[in-house]
């Protein structure tokens, strides 16, 4: 999974380290309330390697526990995994 992260983050780096980054958490493994947990766990390990690897502070790095519902916009009816959210700052 760190090499994925990284694969992703390489595309985000000109933007650190001023601008947040938001982690989703997805999971379609038991129930709603199960997949809530997994998916939690999953954003919280994944901000916890993305602050200590890439130096990135804490305030500029949130979770989302999303169960398995993607956003519309993906096109996809169930997300088993994270996705990075880059929150680009302009002045």
């Amino acid at each position: 999974g760190r090499a994925e992260i990284d694969a992703a983050m390489a595309k985000l780096v000109p933007y650190l380290p001023n601008s947040p980054i938001v982690i989703e958490g997805y999971s379609t493994d038991g129930a709603p309330s199960q997949q809530y947990l997994v998916a939690r766990a999953r954003a919280l390990t994944a901000s916890q390697y993305l602050e200590s690897h890439f130096h990135l502070k804490p305030d500029r790095v949130g979770i989302m526990p999303l169960g398995d519902h993607p956003p519309p916009q993906t096109g996809r009816k169930e997300w088993d995994g994270l996705c990075l959210v880059l929150v680009e700052w302009k002045k």
